[in-house]
């Protein structure tokens, strides 16, 4: 979660703030000024919501029974109580940062391993229901196909091949690098046994996820560890 806090602190009556966290509610209570309107990037809710200041949900509540609340604003307020209590989870923050990095071409096989864990902590802790899961996971070894069918160009000036990825992949990529950072779909295998696995197995103890992740560090690791 970023600073809503901070980020609102502004008084730019231009400013949009867009909510990435797609099953975590944001803090209601942080957005105090009623100018600035809110955008949930969400499949199922894509709207421009403006907030009374204060907000909360016991405001919503109460917001909800007034007569005096005009009929367009009483339904933004119910699509954003439908929000916070959890019924518009369609997905992981990883799977939308993924979907942004496929759009401008920056996607790599480690932000497909990033949206794995992404969508696999949203299951293990229910934010997501199991078609959800199965969606994203057809998705993501798809992607994975996608990559390991990357032919090979050539070689380069230190004797190390090099493997030409589609246009849409970006450019040439370092095979001996690949064999030890990349990710393969004969490994799409353990997709499915990620359910089984608690957040923490799934990114430190297994290391055959936490290997294809280069942004998980040793102090990362500690990090999660406490």
């Amino acid at each position: 979660m970023f600073d809503v806090a901070a980020t609102l602190s502004s008084t730019d009556e231009d400013l949009y703030v867009y909510i990435f966290d797609s099953h975590r509610p944001y803090v209601l209570e942080n957005l105090h000024n009623s100018h600035h309107r809110i955008r949930v990037l969400c499949s199922e809710l894509d709207d421009t919501v403006d907030l009374p200041s204060p907000l909360s949900v016991q405001c919503l509540e109460q917001i909800s029974h007034s007569a005096a609340v005009p009929s367009a604003l009483l339904g933004k307020l119910q699509k954003l109580e439908a929000y916070y209590s959890h019924r518009y989870c369609v997905g992981s923050t990883s799977c939308m940062v993924l979907d942004m990095l496929y759009l401008l071409g920056h996607h790599t096989c480690n932000a497909v391993w990033w949206a794995a864990v992404g969508i696999t902590y949203n299951f293990l802790f229910e934010y997501v229901d199991g078609s959800v899961y199965e969606t994203v996971y057809v998705r993501l070894r798809t992607l994975l196909a996608d990559f390991d069918s990357a032919a090979a160009a050539g070689s380069g000036a230190d004797g190390t091949t090099l493997v030409a990825t589609d246009a849409s992949y970006g450019t040439l990529t370092n095979e001996p690098f690949r064999r030890r950072h990349g990710v393969y779909v004969q490994r799409a295998f353990i997709f499915p046994l990620l359910r089984f696995w608690t957040l923490y197995d799934a990114v430190a103890y297994t290391r055959q996820c936490v290997g294809s992740l280069r942004l998980w560090t040793d102090r990362g690791e500690r990090e999660l560890k406490r």
